[in-house]
């Protein structure tokens, strides 16, 4: 069975043209292109490691609603492929400085340069990752 994301998850004023996540029957959960952007407003233009973190914090809280947790999962779980999407590829090593800080061992990180959603982010991320819930 597949859980589905509540669109208050996904959605600002109105929703996304594109499922932010969803968990395969007995597979992986994928989670589609996420960014700075809470409700529907970007969080921290120029300021990318600040973007990482709330990108990430977005991430953690598709997953605990995945799970049917109360609240964000302290890191990504292991086994978690993460694509990172940069405006400059050149923020690399400080992309992968601040995301070592923050992710959970096991986890691994692809880099890649690419136009992200909105003029004034710097990243976006999607990943595919084990999912340990009910449905």
């Amino acid at each position: 069975s597949s859980a589905t994301i509540p669109s208050t998850i996904a959605s600002g004023p109105s929703p996304p043209s594109f499922c932010r996540a969803i968990v395969l029957p007995q597979g992986p959960l994928l989670v589609s292109g996420t960014a700075s952007i809470v409700g529907s407003e970007s969080m921290h233009g120029g300021d990318l490691g600040a973007q990482l973190d709330e990108t990430v914090r977005n991430l953690q809280q598709v997953l605990a609603v995945a799970h049917g947790s109360a609240g964000p999962r302290p890191v990504l779980p292991a086994g978690t492929v993460l694509k990172t999407y940069l405006r400059d590829l050149g923020a690399s090593a400080e992309t992968a400085a601040r995301l070592g800080a923050v992710l959970g061992p096991g986890v691994s990180v692809v880099t890649l340069g690419a136009d992200i959603c909105r003029e004034e982010l710097s990243v976006e991320m999607e990943c595919v990752c084990a999912y340990g819930g009910s449905g």
